[in-house]
């Protein structure tokens, strides 16, 4: 969406704000909502649950953990994140995590916006070649 887009002040409720399955919670702001500028989705992740190994030529991408822990690959770094944590993935650089046992809850910052039509278009059964190529994401794994 493009920066000339006038934005207002908003609030989402994340007992009613849009659900996005595929990303596991709430979407609770998104492109359409910050001209942009950024997408926050606040996520349930199963124990044991992982992304691919992937790169993002577009997009940064951050993670505050709320509950459980995190195993988080960026390049060559291994970060384990636990309850208060922050980690920032930038584009450019291969990243991944694991949930560790138990699963938990974070949010997912991307800058811009824009991050919630992969998870749009995942669940509604786009192949993986289709959004590497959309949403400018190499899958490494």
């Amino acid at each position: 969406m493009p920066e000339s887009v006038p934005v207002r002040g908003f609030h989402t409720s994340a007992s009613t704000a849009r659900i996005l399955s595929a990303a596991g919670g709430p979407l609770l702001a998104g492109a359409s909502d910050t001209g942009g500028r950024f997408t926050l989705i606040q996520t349930t992740i199963p124990p044991g649950d992982s992304t691919p190994l992937h790169c993002h030529t577009s997009m940064d991408e951050s993670f505050y953990v709320f509950s459980g822990s995190f195993r988080v690959t960026c390049g060559e770094d291994v970060f384990h994140a636990s309850p208060g944590d922050f980690v920032h993935l930038p584009r450019g650089i291969p990243h991944k995590y694991v949930a560790e046992p138990g699963g938990g809850q974070m949010l997912i910052l991307a800058t811009p916006g824009g991050l919630e039509g992969f998870f749009d278009d995942w669940e509604s059964g786009m192949v993986p070649e289709e959004l590497a190529h959309k949403y400018n994401i190499e899958f490494l794994d």
